[in-house]
């Protein structure tokens, strides 16, 4: 799965973070799909506090 970053002077390290960005930015997606068709209002403002603090801190 790493290996499409190979080439890019980017380091180990780097690749893997990139890749974990990517899943948790993936299971986002559909979490958030699926909230904004089944969820609560309730299941949904907890995401969206939960959204807005990941915005101004990704790496928390």
């Amino acid at each position: 799965m790493l290996k499409k970053f190979e080439g890019y002077g980017v380091d180990a390290s780097s690749r893997e973070a990139m890749a974990i960005r990517f899943v948790r930015a993936s299971r986002t997606l559909v979490l958030e799909e699926r909230l904004r068709k089944e969820g609560t209002p309730e299941q949904k403002a907890a995401f969206a506090r939960l959204r807005n603090s990941e915005s101004r801190n990704p790496l928390r």
